[in-house]
């Protein structure tokens, strides 16, 4: 039995990948930037023992760029696993019973997002969120805090409070969430 992979059913961030649509990305991007400005808040605040507004307004659009980069990066390894699952699981008739075949269809169904309820596609998202969580933690250190006038330590806690606090926990949301993104061009127009 061969599945159909519905493309419109993908979610953020990478839904948005496919859609491309502005508003989408308008409410990503603002979404991320007051999430990326309350944890630089944060982490000021357990770096320096204060809010430093100083060392917000140097680092805000890094991070919120990179923290945007890295969830793209976890959104292409979901897309790219649930391509790669799709193609595997297409050249059957009918459901195998093996690991492998087990694994890939969990990989195809987070790409097409029908029912991420297997050990298999729970574990293949959960690695795609933490795909994402390394990339926030290494550009983050290395690019942003490292160079910013941090001790080692204090570069090392700042860069684990984003990757831990933003990392792309909505991969997981359902489908259901985004009706009222599709409804919202219904009403528009679109």
């Amino acid at each position: 039995m061969k599945k159909d992979v519905k493309l419109y059913n993908m979610i953020l961030p990478t839904f948005m990948l496919l859609t491309m649509h502005p508003l989408m990305w308008v409410l990503s991007l603002t979404g991320n930037f007051i999430i990326d400005s309350i944890v630089l808040l944060l982490a000021s605040l357990v770096v320096f023992k204060k809010f430093d507004g100083k060392f917000y307004k140097k680092n805000i659009l890094k991070v919120w760029g990179l923290g945007f980069l890295a969830d793209l990066i976890g959104a292409g390894y979901l897309f790219l696993g649930g391509a790669v699952g799709y193609s595997y699981i297409n050249r059957f008739d009918e459901p195998i019973d093996s690991f492998m075949y087990n694994l890939m269809d969990g990989m195809n169904d987070t790409l097409n997002h029908s029912d991420i309820v297997t050990a298999y596609s729970v574990g293949f998202m959960i690695s795609a969120m933490l795909v994402a969580a390394v990339a926030i933690f290494l550009m983050d250190y290395f690019m942003v805090f490292k160079n910013s006038g941090l001790t080692k330590k204090q570069g090392v806690i700042a860069s684990l409070m984003f990757a831990i606090l933003t990392a792309p926990y909505t991969y997981f949301l359902p489908e259901d969430s985004f009706n009222w993104y599709f409804n919202l061009f219904t009403f528009i127009g679109y």
